[in-house]
């Protein structure tokens, strides 16, 4: 009975305690145990219109959404139709587990319903997710993370970006997901965190051959080893970073570099082979005609 039901058979399961009771009832004289006869209350047949059924179905997996023009946009019905239906649904028993292939559909047109009125995005995510369309929940879930960091939730964020980095399915998406959990581990102070992010970058960086993740890897491992009081180690990651950044023809890139190279050199008592690299950095450079409008701050917003 509960394999039955839990298939979305809904009517073999009724049909099946049905004909468990009058056997017990026949043969023994007793009526099935009250924790049965609990789960049967749930199957029990209810007369619904085909809409308010569908209804009732999709708001198994959505039940605080209670606006009936929500609910017909997911069911692609006329707004009054869904409020009659929904009238049918007062008395109505929790439906039971659905079967997988109408619950994916559901969860995408509850999605998509999300998305066209701007709905939060990490809902947005959880239900692209429950259609199985990781590709199209990875977008809610890095503006998930973004505006968690953006109002102070840090933890949320966190949350968020791990789910992108699960869902990211190429070279370019794991490393937006990892730079925005690096954002987590630095304003946490999470060392432990930014070491395996570091590994991870580097991983990322061999295996796909990605010079923007090869500086990242560097970058953020010098600023990890000069959080450490390895100032020596720290020189030699941001030296590798600004190589790279060098291969990139990245300037906002180079200037990184060289404040950690500056940086490092600097903790590490070395003021002469400092100052160069810090100057370089926090210069501005002359406007170029053949890049657009400067954006303002470059290098220097990010350096702490």
């Amino acid at each position: 009975m509960r394999l039955e039901a839990q298939a979305g058979r809904v009517q073999t399961a009724w049909q099946l305690y049905e004909s468990l009771r009058q056997t017990l009832q026949q043969e023994l004289g007793v009526e099935p145990l009250a924790a049965t006869q609990a789960q049967a209350a749930l199957l029990q047949p209810i007369a619904l219109s085909p809409l308010a059924q569908r209804l009732w179905e999709a708001r198994s997996l959505y039940a605080e959404e209670v606006r009936p023009e929500f609910w017909a946009r997911v069911l692609e019905e006329e707004p009054y139709a869904v409020a009659r239906a929904w009238a049918e649904l007062e008395a109505t028993p929790p439906p039971p587990l659905l079967p997988q292939p109408l619950r994916r559909h559901l969860c995408r047109r509850i999605a998509l319903a999300l998305e066209a009125q701007g709905g939060e995005p990490s809902t947005t995510a959880r239900y692209w997710l429950g259609a199985l369309e990781p590709e199209r929940a990875y977008p809610q879930l890095q503006t998930a993370g973004r505006l968690a960091l953006q109002q102070g939730k840090p933890n949320e964020a966190r949350l968020a970006f791990f789910r992108a980095l699960w869902t990211a399915d190429t070279a370019p998406l794991q490393l937006e997901a990892l730079l925005g959990l690096a954002q987590v581990a630095e304003l946490q102070g999470d060392l432990d965190l930014m070491e395996a992010l570091v590994q991870r970058l580097g991983e990322l960086a061999r295996r796909h051959q990605c010079d923007r993740a090869y500086f990242e890897h560097h970058q953020r491992k010098a600023g990890l080893r000069l959080r450490q009081g390895k100032p020596q180690e720290a020189a030699l990651e941001a030296q590798e970073a600004l190589e790279v950044a060098r291969r990139l023809a990245d300037e906002e890139r180079i200037a990184l570099a060289r404040l950690s190279l500056g940086a490092a050199h600097l903790v590490a008592g070395a003021l002469e082979e400092a100052r160069p690299h810090l100057e370089a950095a926090t210069s501005p450079k002359p406007p170029d005609p053949a890049a657009g409008p400067e954006q303002p701050g470059g290098a220097v917003r990010f350096t702490r």
